[in-house]
């Protein structure tokens, strides 16, 4: 018999689907209407082998049930595996790109650095309007000094008021100038004694004449000097501000890495979180479908019916 089920075989048909065929054929399937239970039965000529295929069929649709649920969770599974791995990579470049940034420049705590040279820069900004300040009131009073000496009015100036050493001495040429006045009025003005106190009335002017230039000298170096150190403190602070500026432009690319190695991580975290979750949904191996009453092997045959048939054949007869 098995050898006329082989040759009545189609050739474009395998073995395996055409039992399926055939055991398919004698399978009923009917869902009920009221709930989601659904009855199974299977017909054959074997009473052992009905309750086997009924079952088998049961836990058939079980198992594939379930495949069709973790099936796209394990491609889904894949695809996580292949994108971790590509994350992974990015996470590391990102990690890495920012660890020889800062090898580079040596900026391991770019906030502090950035505010102490920042703070550095404050300072020389304040010594810088202070040496401004300071020459600009040193040329001033070089510059009424200059108009001074021209109109002969030197002796006006505060500067030359204000100095002790000047005052002395004009001091000293009054008192002289008054005891010249003195003498005079009983010595000729060839006496020996007018002839020396008008000596040293010549002497004290040379004096004072002498100071004010020095005066006027020792002004004009300060001015000098202010002007020196105004662009001393000039370049220092141009040099300072090339330093912040560099250090700005440098903490902003280690905020950038690092902004970039924060979202890479929390990429390959959230991936890795993700494919977690999905691989646990892969792996599972039970479903909501259960079997409620499993097939057991019939008592008797539900067909052909010998007492309809008898009867029939008896009312045809």
């Amino acid at each position: 018999e098995n050898n006329k089920i082989l040759k009545s075989l189609d050739s474009s048909i395998s073995p395996k689907d055409w039992f399926a065929d055939i055991l398919i054929q004698n399978l009923d399937v009917k869902p009920s209407k009221d709930s989601n239970v659904i009855n199974i039965t299977f017909s054959g000529k074997q009473a052992e082998d009905v309750a086997d295929f009924a079952n088998a069929f049961a836990n058939a649709y079980i198992q594939t049930n379930l495949e069709l649920k973790i099936s796209p969770a394990k491609i889904e599974v894949e695809w996580f595996d292949r994108q971790i791995s590509g994350l992974k990579d990015a996470l590391r470049a990102a990690q890495e790109r920012l660890s020889n940034f800062q090898q580079e420049t040596g900026m391991v705590a770019p906030d502090d650095k950035l505010d102490l040279e920042s703070a550095r820069l404050g300072e020389l900004s304040n010594e810088l309007i202070k040496a401004q300040t300071e020459t600009y009131g040193y040329v001033t009073r070089h510059q009424q000094i200059e108009m001074a000496a021209t109109k002969n009015k030197l002796g006006e100036l505060p500067d030359i008021q204000s100095n002790p050493l000047i005052q002395g001495l004009k001091n000293e040429l009054s008192k002289t100038e008054v005891k010249l006045a003195e003498m005079s009025e009983g010595m000729s003005a060839n006496h020996p004694q007018i002839q020396r106190i008008q000596a040293e009335i010549v002497s004290i002017k040379n004096k004072i004449s002498r100071e004010i230039q020095s005066a006027k000298a020792s002004i004009n170096n300060l001015a000098i000097q202010s002007k020196m150190r105004e662009k001393e403190i000039e370049n220092s602070f141009a040099r300072q501000k090339s330093r912040v500026i560099d250090l700005k432009k440098q903490h902003d690319r280690i905020m950038l890495l690092k902004n970039e190695v924060e979202s890479a991580q929390n990429s390959y975290d959230m991936a890795r979180e993700r494919t977690e979750k999905i691989r646990l949904e892969s792996q599972r191996n039970q479903t909501e479908i259960a079997v409620l009453n499993p097939a057991i092997k019939p008592i008797k045959p539900s067909k052909p019916n010998k007492p309809l048939t008898v009867t029939i054949a008896s009312i045809l007869g």
